[in-house]
């Protein structure tokens, strides 16, 4: 599977010491995890170890990565030739352990880090989860370790419910799903091209969707 089990997540969280006050939270919160992995195992179960989603749990809206499991470094980590094996479970880890990332900043291209912090601090100042998180967001950059980027698919989510998001010890997740690109994918997304182009040759003739391929189709008729 693409996801560790669940006691390598638990490693991420760290040790609370025998006694804790906090300790009752920190079960809960482990609990939380714990069904949140067992889900995305599942989702892994249907897809290669290349593009397995990986999970990323923060803490507070600094978001502060509180663990990271394999599949979400293996997004980060750069792409391997064609002829190379896939990164092992821990390599990445192992790897790159100076470019492990820290908060969820690290991992967004610098040329989006401005609009982001402004989202949170308005989210902040709101005390509300935006409903436009309520849907996954499409096509999302993320910064590779290499400084390329990849793209995912990335679903958002409060993990600790019964907390107010802007409380410091509010978590969150997000899942990550790689956008799989494969010869076969684009194979057929070849085919259906030629598809439309032989139809819509037949319907409007070769010279109207060649104009309209090169992006200089008519504008669409004005409402009377």
């Amino acid at each position: 599977l693409g996801v560790p089990p669940v006691h390598a997540l638990a490693l991420c969280l760290g040790e609370a010491g025998e006694g804790d006050p906090d300790d009752h939270q920190d079960t809960q919160l482990q609990d939380l995890i714990n069904s949140l992995e067992a889900s995305v195992s599942q989702i892994n179960h249907m897809r290669d170890r290349a593009n397995a989603v990986g999970i990323i749990i923060c803490k507070g809206l600094s978001l502060q990565i509180h663990c990271i499991d394999d599949s979400a470094l293996n997004i980060l980590a750069p792409e391997r030739g064609e002829d190379s094996d896939e990164y092992s479970v821990g390599e990445v880890r192992e790897l790159f352990a100076d470019k492990l990332p820290t908060k969820v900043t690290d991992m967004i291209p610098m040329g989006h880090r401005h609009d982001h912090t402004r989202y949170v601090q308005r989210v902040e100042s709101n005390g509300t989860f935006p409903s436009s998180l309520m849907h996954p967001l499409r096509s999302v950059e993320v910064l590779r370790f290499d400084g390329n980027v990849s793209l995912c698919n990335i679903s958002i989510g409060v993990l600790t419910k019964e907390r107010s998001i802007v409380d410091s010890d509010c978590y969150f997740y997000a899942m990550l799903c790689p956008i799989e690109k494969t010869s076969k994918a684009q194979s057929e997304e070849e085919k259906v091209s030629e598809a439309w182009l032989k139809v819509a040759s037949m319907m409007y003739g070769r010279n109207v969707v060649d104009s309209v391929v090169a992006g200089k189709g008519p504008p669409p008729p004005e409402d009377e």
